[in-house]
C-alpha cells in the first residue's frame, strides 16, 4: 500500500502574501514539440519524486498530527513542503528555478516553466520534466540529466511519450509528430453511467 501525509491547506487562514505559482501553458508545450518534429530535436522525460519535497519551508508553520501519530500535547513543526500546502507549489518553482538557472539556462519570460540556452529547452509542468537538446548537444544535455539527478531523486522515463495526459507519438524518419488525446475519450467513458443518455455513443 502507498500512502502521503498531506497538510489540510483548505484550513490555512488566508493572507495577503502572494501564492501564486505559474504553470506551463499548453500553448508553449505544443510550440516546443512543434520545434522537436521540425528540427528532429531529441527528447528525454523525468519524473521528479515527490516534487515539492525538494523545497525547504521560508517560513514557520505547526500543524497537528496525523491519525496514527497523534501525541496529546505534541505538534509537528513541517521542514519541508508538503503536499497540500497553501505555498508548496510556488516554493517547488522557486526550487526548480534555482536549480536549472544555476545549471546555465534561462527562463523564458513569457512562460516561467520554460527554460533555454544553446541548443537545448526544458520545460516543466509540476514533477514532469522534459529535457529537449538538439543532436549536436547531446553531451550538454546528458550533464544537465547528471546534475538533476544529483540535486533530485528523479524517475528517468525515457523519451518523452506522455505529457500533461497527451500521448505523444512520433515518426522521427518522417519528421512528424502526432499528440493524441485518446485517454480522454477512455477515461471520459468510464466515468459516463451506462444510464447516461452519452453512453449510447460508447460500446
Amino acid at each position: 500500500l502507498k500512502v502521503r501525509i498531506c497538510v489540510r491547506g483548505d484550513l490555512q487562514k488566508l493572507s495577503t502574501e502572494e501564492k501564486y505559482s505559474a504553470t506551463l501553458a499548453a500553448r508553449t508545450a505544443r510550440a516546443v514539440l512543434a520545434l522537436v518534429a521540425a528540427f528532429d530535436l531529441d527528447t528525454h522525460q523525468f519524473d521528479a519524486v515527490n516534487a515539492f519535497l525538494n523545497s525547504t519551508l521560508d517560513e514557520t508553520v505547526i500543524t497537528e498530527m496525523p491519525e496514527g501519530f497523534r501525541q496529546s500535547g505534541y505538534y509537528w513543526k513541517l521542514l519541508r513542503a508538503l503536499y497540500g500546502l497553501r505555498k508548496s507549489p510556488r516554493l517547488w518553482q522557486r526550487e526548480a528555478t534555482k536549480v536549472l538557472t544555476k545549471l546555465g539556462l534561462t527562463v523564458v519570460q513569457e512562460d516561467l516553466c520554460l527554460f533555454a540556452s544553446d541548443g537545448i529547452i526544458v520545460f516543466f509542468y509540476v514533477d514532469d520534466i522534459i529535457i529537449v537538446n538538439h543532436p549536436s548537444q547531446r553531451r550538454r544535455a546528458a550533464e544537465i540529466k547528471e546534475k538533476l539527478n544529483i540535486t533530485w531523486e528523479l524517475r528517468d522515463m525515457g523519451e518523452a511519450a506522455w505529457f500533461l495526459g497527451i500521448r505523444i507519438v512520433r515518426d522521427r524518419k518522417q519528421m512528424a509528430l502526432w499528440l493524441c488525446q485518446d485517454s480522454y475519450i477512455s477515461s471520459y467513458g468510464k466515468q459516463i453511467s451506462p444510464y447516461h443518455p452519452s453512453s449510447l455513443c460508447y460500446t
